[in-house]
């Protein structure tokens, strides 16, 4: 906000989204969590964003939990070098 207060989440869906359903009736109605939700599932799966960074950029804890709550909507041969890879990358932060 204006005054660095976090956004009240019925303000963004009354002043952004609402707009945006209102004009077009064949979308479906999402809240912020649905949004934030296609926006780490279209991540993993089509822009193929590491799941460290997309961790990161959402404010997951670690990349881990990131997995362990996304995992089952990814491909397999991405789940599992998504796995290695935050494996490999655990290590690496370890030293």
């Amino acid at each position: 906000t204006k005054i660095g207060t976090p956004p009240n989440p019925s303000n963004i869906r009354r002043r952004h989204l609402s707009p945006i359903f209102n004009k077009n009736a064949e979308l479906p109605k999402l809240g912020i969590h649905d949004l934030r939700h296609l926006h780490v599932t279209m991540s993993l799966n089509k822009a193929e964003i590491g799941v460290t960074i997309l961790s990161k950029q959402v404010g997951h804890s670690s990349s881990a939990f990131t997995l362990e709550r996304y995992s089952h909507l990814m491909k397999n041969d991405k789940k599992e070098a998504a796995i290695k890879y935050d494996k490999m990358m655990s290590e690496i932060i370890a030293v």
